[in-house]
């Protein structure tokens, strides 16, 4: 349900907060504990807040919208976050608002990825969540659609996934650069 300026509702949104805690949560424990640095994180309920102390996350299309509220609540909630974006302005701001780091990252190409996973794992110091997330619509009628707007769509909502999954599973896998495993939102 969709409030106006196409902003999730309130209802929307705690909907949202809950499933993504628990995809989090439930990943995160799963991880091997010997491998862990870090304690297994925990909720309480009078927060229902997941403590990710000691973890650190990476979300693209931070810069606004779900993605904004999800690097919000993963800072809120204790975790180092880079914000990665193409808004580099909008996105330094939120970064910076909670603490964060920003990263400059194209989800459409395969060099910003690489460039960018290695930039949040320098400046977090690991990874153990990355929020796919970077997304775009096409808010025009089918009668009036733009094949342009499709390819763009299809650009950053598939191939952008997919190349979040490559770099996020080589940045978390053991020889990787952060090499403790972690959880990826799609």
């Amino acid at each position: 349900v969709m409030g106006g300026n196409d902003t999730p509702s309130r209802a929307s949104f705690d909907a949202i907060r809950t499933i993504f805690w628990s995809i989090v949560k439930r990943n995160l424990d799963t991880r091997q504990e010997s491998r862990l640095s870090v304690s297994p994180i925990t909720a309480t309920k009078e927060s229902q807040m997941t403590d990710l102390s000691g973890r650190t996350a990476l979300v693209t299309g931070g810069a606004q919208g779900l993605g904004e509220g999800m690097a919000r609540a993963l800072a809120a909630a204790g975790a180092k976050v880079a914000v990665a974006d193409l808004k580099d302005d909008q996105g330094a701001k939120v970064a910076e608002s909670i603490g964060g780091t920003f990263v400059h990252l194209d989800v459409t190409d395969d060099a910003s990825w690489e460039a960018g996973a290695a930039a949040a794992v320098d400046a977090l110091g690991g990874l153990d969540i990355l929020i796919n997330n970077a997304g775009v619509k096409i808010t025009s009628l089918v009668t009036e659609l733009d094949p342009n707007d499709v390819k763009k769509m299809l650009e950053v909502n598939v191939l952008g996934t997919a190349l979040g999954l490559k770099h996020g599973l080589r940045t978390m896998r053991p020889d990787g650069a952060a090499g403790n495993g972690g959880v990826i939102v799609n």
